[in-house]
């Protein structure tokens, strides 16, 4: 499982940049077929389920405020195997499909550049994380 998240720097913030990003990624998963929902109202926080795809995992991506307070956009990729990988072969990307790859490029458009605070790809159970 893999999660990148591109965090959002609080003074680009207002409500129109908000309303633009959730509606940015609720098209994009609807385009992709998924469904979105509001999770957590208090927080403006969204997220949207997107199925496995011709041999891409199955997609879970986010916007809004985090449990820490910060705002980002996330996209989290499961992708099941029968016994673990070696930490090697997941961290060196081999696991990584050209969908995510393409979507965390797409998370980065979504805001200017001088507005982001970090772009960071967490491995999850590898202890691993790294900039996009």
């Amino acid at each position: 499982m893999t999660t990148s998240s591109v965090t959002v720097d609080a003074a680009y913030l207002t409500e129109e940049t908000e309303a633009a990003l959730v509606a940015a990624v609720y098209a994009k998963a609807e385009a992709l077929s998924g469904t979105c929902k509001l999770v957590n109202a208090e927080r403006r926080y969204h997220s949207c389920s997107v199925g496995e795809a011709s041999g891409n995992p199955s997609f879970e991506m986010k916007v809004g405020y985090g449990q820490n307070g910060e705002y980002g956009v996330s996209l989290t990729a499961v992708l099941v195997h029968w016994f673990p990988p070696p930490k090697e072969d997941v961290i060196s990307g081999a696991f990584l499909s050209e969908r995510q790859k393409r979507l965390e490029d797409w998370m980065l458009s979504l805001v200017p550049e001088e507005a982001i605070v970090n772009a960071v790809r967490h491995y999850i159970g590898y202890d691993h994380s790294e900039e996009f």
